[in-house]
């Protein structure tokens, strides 16, 4: 689910196998799976997640909040992800 974008709390989570567990097994099989993951995706706020997305790179600069690419920096190596100046213009 981290990977798609939710990050999920063990409650949600605990929830979220209970409502989709068809079966009553105690796992999520890959159609149970499937479904559920479409609905998520289908029903999530894609505003909420872009705003949260610019706040995440605008943060320190919050009284001026634009992304330049001091900020594009700053968030690529809090990510680890590996990139010269040039790869961050791109």
């Amino acid at each position: 689910m981290r990977a798609l974008g939710f990050e999920p709390k063990l409650e949600e989570i605990n929830k979220v196998i209970g409502n989709a567990d068809d079966d009553g097994s105690g796992t999520i099989e890959y159609g149970e799976f499937l479904k559920m993951m479409t609905f998520k995706l289908l029903h999530r706020d894609t505003r909420e997640e872009v705003l949260k997305a610019f706040k995440l790179f605008t943060r320190e600069d919050w009284w001026n909040p634009r992304v330049n690419f001091k900020n594009l920096q700053r968030v690529t190596k809090e990510r680890s992800e590996h990139t010269t100046g040039r790869s961050c213009l791109r």
